[in-house]
């Protein structure tokens, strides 16, 4: 499947200049001529005197060099005209779908027409996808589901900070350092946390429960998936893209 706008390549070739016509004119020149000497060398001297057959020469070269110039003048109007023609038009570069997004989107139809069926397909950039998947009849609700608030940051640490044994911990801090990861940047940063604690341990025979300042270290050694020009990215994303 195509999505193109602007001019293809066949287009473009049309705004060269016509190459072959001008050589061809230019072999034909060389041929008449070639003939025409021919004819000069061929003739019996009791046909025409040397002064006809010259004469005779002179005009078929004129005939042929004007009409050979006339060929490469118009050629090069016709060239001229559409090169002034085209660069008066915006210039829109051609856009394919890739083998991927074809194959997907006459799989979606075919699902579609059926019952008890759902499709549900998820990215991280929706403004990465090609348009085609974005057109109605394809998808019915375009939902997003963003970086994860408060609430959500501490429900996560709750699930994995309950696999390590560990004091009370000030959770408001953690929750607030935490701020642009992802489900997958907390866990990181519970999996640090517990290696901190081990190595503690293991090295230093210290304190074997993990303190908020051993959670703060984690955080800090995790890097971020999230900066806050993706998620204004995304939010201005959901005004362009979501249908709820």
């Amino acid at each position: 499947m195509t999505d193109s706008a602007g001019a293809g390549p066949a287009a473009r070739r049309e705004d060269r200049p016509s190459y072959r016509m001008i050589v061809r004119a230019v072999l034909r020149m060389a041929g008449s001529i070639a003939v025409l000497v021919a004819l000069y060398y061929l003739l019996p001297p009791d046909h025409s005197s040397t002064g006809a057959a010259v004469t005779i020469l002179v005009i078929g070269l004129v005939l042929f060099i004007g009409l050979v110039a006339l060929q490469v003048a118009g050629a090069v109007t016709n060239w001229a005209d559409g090169a002034v023609a085209g660069a008066r038009l915006p210039r829109r570069r051609s856009r394919r779908c890739d083998p991927a997004t074809n194959e997907m989107l006459q799989l979606i139809s075919p699902f579609r027409e059926k019952d008890d069926r759902l499709l549900v397909c998820a990215t991280n950039s929706v403004r990465a996808l090609d348009t085609a998947f974005l057109r109605h009849g394809r998808f019915d609700y375009v939902l997003p589901v963003g970086p994860p608030d408060e609430d959500a940051r501490r429900a996560i640490w709750d699930r994995y900070l309950r696999a390590i044994p560990h004091r009370e911990l000030d959770m408001a801090a953690v929750v607030a350092q935490s701020m642009l990861f992802t489900p997958a940047d907390i866990e990181f940063a519970a999996r640090r946390t517990a290696q901190l604690v081990f190595e503690r341990v293991l090295f230093e025979h210290q304190e074997e429960l993990a303190a908020t300042a051993d959670v703060l270290r984690g955080i800090a050694e995790t890097r971020r998936t999230l900066t806050q020009q993706m998620v204004a990215d995304f939010e201005q994303d959901i005004i362009d893209f979501a249908r709820v």
